[in-house]
């Protein structure tokens, strides 16, 4: 069964140091043993930093984080996906126990401490007769090291042994080990050996401070008497004094002063004030050390994190915390415990799902975003919710008329091949993703609606835009508004990485789709490359400006109109805000899926060599693209030059601000461009 026994606590004991190997706590902070000195004269060992509140704090909320997410075995499927392989042996030794002593968490959480404090655990591998792993036991790392075997120079690890006994040796592939850093591969480096310094000096700050207040906290002071006391009654006095009013227990005492002694106050000795002040910067010091948010350990005051939200916090504490400290685990296990014949098949992987998880309406509204793309099934968002499955809640749906994905291929042979190879086929997909987008458009637009709000309460100081001011000169009307309008323009310099951050998704999704058919119709390779990645990803950017410039123009027009007007000013905003609210989405959506799919098509027809586009307009009341239908222009010219056009049957004319290379032409545009 190996060398560390049948029982927990006998392979505890099994494994434990000898006298001299593993002396007593206060033996190695004498002699300095396993424990470095320190300059606050404090020695510092792993186990002895725990009495540090920050250091406890840092690795339990690791340890207690990366315990509860769950760690399965999966199968990989052919041609793609996965499944949870429940049968597998190793799953159960990862996800529910790992020898018949712990449970999986209790396993986890022991050695994510070990790895917090000692940079390294260490458990020992048992195996059955066929050679397969079955069970973990965890080896405190203060009574293992690894040795090079001086005949074969293969790794080996020297576990001590009882009552000073000699050390036994496990064979490489008996250990699994996982280190948190190493300088040569092999040798852990410790946490708290590389923060010796900064632990000592918070233990010592920590031990200061409690004495400190034993004493009661109070600012020192003198007892000053008119003249010399005999030495009887100077030692009468001060231990009468110690006895009855040193310590917090004797605080408000009544004070009997006698020979006509009197209080003088001295005040706190800077070094005090000083001293108790740098051991809140210990404290951040040990969360800088382990990446953890200082607010996570309840260090408010230096509180920092990824994001305004808990959102966005938790989101940065899971990718720059939790997940390296996962992936340490993860490689190793599956480097260890699944034979290699078996490692193109089947996998562990750490769970992450519950912490990037977020609130419910957002979750929701990403379910549904991937329901009507095909992604999810019914059964596959239940799964994430831990609900129970539903009758024929395995199908997924195609977005074209949410038919079952079985009937597409006899959908799509139902239409002829000149119909699917044409404009009309991308129009179908514009259809489908216009839901998509309008979905990221309205939780874009209703956040930007909050932040607007924001800004017009803060800035609102009861001098400008009020109820029944009277129409003010222009100078005047500058100066009111100026607060206003720099608040707006400051929000929208940095609104960009916001606007991309909703949208830039659905711009790739649908681009990906648009590609694939465009593609389709010239006979090229319906699969992107990175050029064209950058594309997409530069049409997303495209309309991150616009909506900026839009946003930004719209406000600052309804800022001025109204003081010019004498109107008020959060009335004349609040309405353009409620509008937006209420006809902006479906705007963005119609707008901006004629446009990207425009542009992506004639990228992708650009790749597969077409020379020449020709504009096709769908509606025949729109006087200006009824004069653009037919019109063909090189792949890499424009159809419309800047300037105003106004063809037979148009009342006004049309200013064209920008040249135009492929519809829409103006805001309500259907139109298309075919390969010509």
């Amino acid at each position: 069964m190996g060398i560390v026994g049948s029982a927990l606590e006998s392979r505890a004991l099994k494994i434990s140091a000898g006298a001299l190997k593993n002396p007593p706590v206060w033996l190695r902070e004498f002699f300095g043993g396993m424990g470095g000195a320190t300059a606050s004269g404090v020695r510092v060992d792993e186990e002895s930093a725990m009495r540090f509140i920050a250091v406890t704090a840092c690795v339990t909320l690791l340890a207690d984080v990366i315990a509860s997410l769950t760690f399965p075995v999966y199968e990989r499927l052919q041609p793609r996906g996965r499944e949870r392989a429940v049968n597998h042996p190793l799953y159960e030794i990862l996800h529910d126990r790992p020898n018949p002593e712990m449970t999986s968490f209790e396993r986890r959480h022991m050695e994510q401490m070990h790895r917090g404090l000692w940079g390294a655990s260490y458990a020992e591998i048992e195996y059955n007769n066929g050679g397969r792993a079955m069970a973990l036991w965890p080896i405190p790392p203060r009574r293992i090291k690894p040795e090079r075997n001086k005949d074969s120079g293969k790794l080996v690890w020297k576990v001590s042994q009882p009552a000073g006994g000699p050390d036994e040796e496990l064979g490489f592939n008996q250990v699994l080990y996982i280190p948190w850093a190493s300088l040569d591969g092999v040798t852990p480096l410790s946490p708290i050996g590389l923060a010796r310094e900064a632990v000592g000096l918070g233990l010592a700050a920590q031990e200061y401070a409690a004495r400190f207040f034993a004493n009661d906290a109070t600012p020192g002071f003198a007892v000053q008497l008119p003249g010399v006391l005999s030495d009887a009654a100077y030692k009468r006095m001060q231990a009468s004094w110690e006895t009855r009013h040193q310590g917090l227990g004797n605080k408000h005492r009544m004070a009997l002063l006698e020979e006509g002694a009197n209080i003088v106050k001295t005040g706190m000795p800077p070094k005090d004030a000083e001293f108790l002040a740098n051991h809140k910067q210990q404290k951040a010091d040990v969360a800088m050390l382990y990446r953890i948010p200082a607010h996570m350990i309840g260090d408010t005051e230096r509180s920092t994190s990824w994001g305004t939200g808990m959102e966005e916090q938790t989101l940065g504490f899971t990718v720059f915390t939790v997940r390296p400290w996962t992936v340490r685990e993860e490689q190793k296990t599956n480097m260890m415990l699944i034979p290699r014949e078996e490692r193109r098949r089947y996998y562990a992987e750490v769970q992450l799902d519950s912490l990037l998880r977020g609130d419910i309406e957002k979750r929701w509204k990403s379910y549904l975003t991937g329901w009507q793309m095909g992604v999810y099934s019914p059964n596959m968002i239940g799964d994430k919710e831990n609900l129970n499955p539903i009758p024929d809640g395995d199908t997924h749906y195609v977005p074209l008329n949410y038919i079952p994905t079985d009937q597409a291929a006899q959908a799509r042979a139902a239409h002829s091949p000149g119909e699917q190879r044409s404009a009309g086929a991308r129009r179908r997909i514009a259809g489908s993703y216009r839901r998509v987008f309008r979905a990221a458009a309205e939780e874009l637009v209703d956040g930007e609606i909050e932040d607007i709000r924001g800004i017009l309460a803060a800035n609102d100081d009861g001098r400008a835009g009020r109820a029944g001011l009277k129409p003010a000169p222009a100078g005047i009307r500058d100066v009111l508004a100026a607060p206003l309008l720099q608040a707006i323009e400051d929000y929208y310099d940095s609104r960009e990485e916001g606007v991309l951050k909703r949208m830039a998704p659905a711009f790739s999704a649908y681009g990906e789709a648009v590609y694939a058919a465009a593609a389709d119709e010239v006979g090229g390779e319906p699969e992107m490359g990175p050029e064209t990645e950058r594309f997409i990803a530069g049409v997303a950017g495209g309309y991150a400006a616009r909506h900026i410039g839009s946003s930004r123009g719209q406000l600052r027009e309804v800022v001025r109109k109204a003081l010019s007007e004498g109107a008020d000013i959060g009335e004349a905003v609040g309405a353009r805000l409620d509008e937006w609210g209420e006809k902006r989405p479906e705007k963005i959506a119609k707008n901006e899926t004629v446009r990207a799919g425009n542009a992506v098509a004639k990228e992708a027809w650009r790749v597969a060599g077409v020379r020449q586009v020709a504009w096709k307009a769908f509606g025949k009341n729109c006087p200006y693209c009824t004069a653009m239908d037919g019109r063909i222009v090189g792949i890499d010219q424009v159809f419309l030059e800047p300037g105003d056009f106004q063809p037979d049957g148009a009342t006004v004319a049309m200013p064209v601000k920008s040249a135009i290379g492929h519809p829409p032409a103006h805001g309500s545009c259907d139109c298309a461009v075919d390969p010509a």
